[in-house]
């Protein structure tokens, strides 16, 4: 198990792949704050149709 500190930084990447030749990911930078979690990325949230 590891300890979560303050100031220690993660990237979430999520991807999904459609057969070979097709596919996406989703990232995310965060760091570890005093009192929970400060999201890094400023890319706007919202949903995008394909």
């Amino acid at each position: 198990t590891t300890e979560l500190k303050p100031n220690m930084t993660f990237h979430l990447m999520l991807g999904n792949w459609i057969e070979d030749d097709f596919g996406y990911v989703i990232s995310e930078t965060f760091r570890v704050a005093g009192t929970g979690a400060e999201v890094i990325t400023n890319t706007p949230r919202k949903i995008f149709e394909i």
